[in-house]
């Protein structure tokens, strides 16, 4: 009796895991040679937008989940050595950096994950950063719940309230809310409806099982 609980258990467990994965298929990241350099999570997916000048037009949407590696403290080190060497930052700087890598590496591991869209309009013409600095967010979950977060680009989902960022909530730089609507997208079940808006142009696409 208790090994057929048990596996019930884990069998509901094993398909509720399996059912919020499949969103994300991961591909490889490759530099302008074509060599791979990492991997992130994306879903493709199609919807519509509007503005002054066109309603209900084509729109291809990229949503990419980027994860933050499984690094110990020297292997975090060595890796913001690498990224702020490669920005072209200075020897000087990169030390002063590295001096407060502990910090930051605490930081880095309450870091669950962070979420973004790359919008293509008319299904090719990809949208410039310029043109969508700062808006709003809002999902519609399978069950019916709205939620809405102000959206500058990114969503980033984190394990737990810690210093830092209840001092970047208190000067209004996060949104716990943004962390609700991050956790929803990770763990849907069913479809997730999404609408971004900046100014006057209004996105709209479904988060589904990808495949594409």
């Amino acid at each position: 009796m208790r090994l057929t609980l048990l596996y019930s258990i884990l069998l509901v467990i094993t398909l509720n895991t399996a059912l919020s994965q499949t969103f994300f298929k991961e591909i490889d990241l490759v530099d302008e040679f074509g060599d791979k350099i990492g991997e992130v999570k994306r879903n493709v997916s199609m919807g519509t937008f509007s503005n002054t000048a066109t309603s209900d037009s084509k729109l291809r949407v990229h949503t990419i989940l980027e994860e933050p590696a499984n690094y110990n403290l020297d292997e975090y080190k060595e890796y913001l050595a690498n990224l702020y060497s490669d920005t072209g930052y200075s020897e000087k700087i990169i030390n002063r950096v590295l001096k407060k890598s502990e910090k930051m590496y605490d930081d880095y591991k309450n870091l669950n994950g962070t979420i973004s869209f790359n919008l293509y309009e008319y299904n090719d013409n990809v949208v410039s950063s310029n043109v969508k600095k700062k808006g709003y967010l809002s999902i519609k979950t399978s069950d019916g719940r709205k939620i809405t977060t102000s959206f500058s680009g990114s969503l980033k989902g984190y394990k737990e309230q810690n210093k830092t960022l209840q001092l970047l909530m208190k000067n209004g730089y996060y949104d716990w809310t943004e962390n609700e609507i991050y956790n929803e997208i990770i763990n849907a079940t069913g479809q997730i409806q999404i609408v971004l808006s900046y100014g006057s142009t209004i996105y709209k696409f479904s988060l589904d099982q990808d495949t594409k």
